[in-house]
């Protein structure tokens, strides 16, 4: 019994120590995988890329890069090899390469898993890419530059070394960007139909809400669903988009309070259940209004011009946003269009005796601070109110679910402003329309709780009216 311990023992100790010879002789490959720098004549940028395989399932979504083999490159990520021979590959998590003075960025590859969360995990192929940069980026110019890329191919261990010489990319405003913050990212789409204006029309997405909290899967939930459904209208249309990643909170109470993408009370106020990561979730109208300014600032630094007010619109949980960034910032807003909400923020202090606090009316929203309501100004706000005739189902009605309004808040919109959530468009619309504001509505047959091509079309439309 005592030999065969002894035996695992120095079977243990071997492999931890064939194991630390592997990392150490692979840190040093990787040491030799860099080429020789001469600043004088080129910046190089490096970054390490997980995960990397020439995949064709997935293609670059901002492939605009020529050479004379491929029209674009492909990249692709997979978890393990198993996964890879079954074809289960996941969407690159990627920076495509862009205008940013006289530097230019690669694509950055990170490992996900299925859930979408990052990983860092023990990697297949590790590579190297080092670029050889043009001085100066112009508009609708052909660039030509070099990519050197080097990799350790660990199955079998052997450098790889291969060089893709006089690449073209041309400068071109119509793609994608994502820009990474401290708090929440965004990604902004300028197609080249929005130039043909003299300044810039933007319009301020505000997304919906799948039952995910992972951050990461969110990001991924934009670019693979909500970008490629606004992009055809703006192509359309001539206008820029811009999308915030709005994060939520799921979870037992009181995490399930923070739902960000509705901006109600508990992310607008401080709680006395608050917790300290809670800070994320707070506030997602100043990360509205950061956002807006630092695109604004991304068109001036190219010569363009924005006009000054954004459009903002969205759906469900994206409807409730635009509408209560609407009244709490009416001075950024040109036109505001809001869909299937399920329930609406009245410009009214009081109503029948009650007191009709945030986020049913406006009675203490002098407490929310650096906002700016203004009723006159909300009046100017030409505004589309849309939903489905069918979206009635109870599962879609924020007003009986705690992680929207209180029971008193609840209370008061069932018993003033409509029993569901049609009712309530309804009701609303007629209000702001009897307060002298300019207010259109769309019910639509046979539709339930659905963002439909129609309804995007309709909202560009009647963008273009005002």
């Amino acid at each position: 019994m005592k030999s065969k311990l002894k035996l695992k023992k120095i079977k243990k100790s071997i492999f931890l120590l064939s194991l630390i010879f592997t990392v150490l002789t692979n840190v040093s490959y990787f040491a030799l995988a860099q080429p020789e720098k001469n600043e004088g004549e080129y910046n190089i940028r490096q970054e390490i890329i997980y995960q990397f395989i020439h995949n064709e399932n997935w293609i670059h979504p901002n492939g605009f890069i020529n050479s004379s083999e491929k029209n674009y490159f492909i990249f692709g990520v997979c978890q393990t090899k198993q996964e890879r021979m079954e074809g289960k590959a996941f969407p690159p998590y990627n920076l495509r390469l862009w205008v940013d003075g006289e530097e230019i960025k690669l694509n950055r590859i990170k490992w996900r898993d299925k859930d979408g969360i990052k990983m860092c995990g023990s990697v297949t192929w590790l590579i190297f890419y080092h670029i050889v940069e043009p001085e100066t980026y112009e508009s609708n110019t052909c660039h030509s530059f070099k990519v050197y890329f080097s990799y350790y191919d660990l199955h079998p261990r052997r450098l790889q070394e291969f060089v893709y010489d006089d690449l073209s990319f041309y400068v071109d405003w119509s793609l994608f960007e994502y820009h990474e913050s401290e708090k929440y990212s965004y990604f902004h789409y300028l197609p080249t139909s929005a130039l043909e204006r003299s300044k810039i029309r933007t319009l301020l997405y505000t997304h919906g809400s799948p039952k995910v909290d992972n951050y990461s899967a969110m990001e991924d939930y934009i670019r693979y669903n909500e970008l490629p459904r606004i992009k055809p209208y703006c192509d359309k249309y001539g206008y820029a988009l811009v999308i915030m990643v709005t994060p939520r909170l799921w979870g037992d109470y009181p995490d399930y309070k923070m739902n960000t993408q509705s901006m109600n009370r508990w992310v607008m106020f401080d709680n006395d259940f608050d917790k300290d990561y809670y800070d994320f979730y707070k506030r997602p109208d100043l990360e509205f209004i950061r956002v807006i300014e630092d695109f604004k600032l991304f068109l001036r630094n190219r010569s363009l011009t924005p006009e000054e007010k954004v459009y903002i619109g969205g759906f469900s949980n994206g409807g409730m946003q635009a509408n209560r960034f609407s009244i709490l910032h009416p001075d950024r807003i040109a036109a505001t269009a809001i869909g299937g909400a399920g329930a609406y923020i009245y410009p009214m202090e009081s109503l029948n005796g009650n007191d009709l606090t945030y986020p049913v009316g406006i009675s203490d929203v002098d407490q929310i601070s650096d906002t700016h309501y203004n009723l006159s100004l909300f009046k100017t706000i030409p505004h589309l109110i849309f939903v489905g005739e069918n979206d009635t189902k109870i599962i879609n009605d924020p007003v009986p679910h705690g992680d929207h309004f209180s029971e008193e808040h609840s209370d008061l919109i069932n018993t003033y402003f409509g029993k569901d959530q049609v009712e309530r468009a309804i009701n609303y619309s007629n209000y702001l329309n009897s307060i002298g504001m300019d207010c259109q509505f769309d019910l639509y047959e046979g539709i339930g709780h659905e963002y439909t091509p129609e309804m995007v079309e309709r909202m560009f439309e009647f963008f273009e009216q005002n």
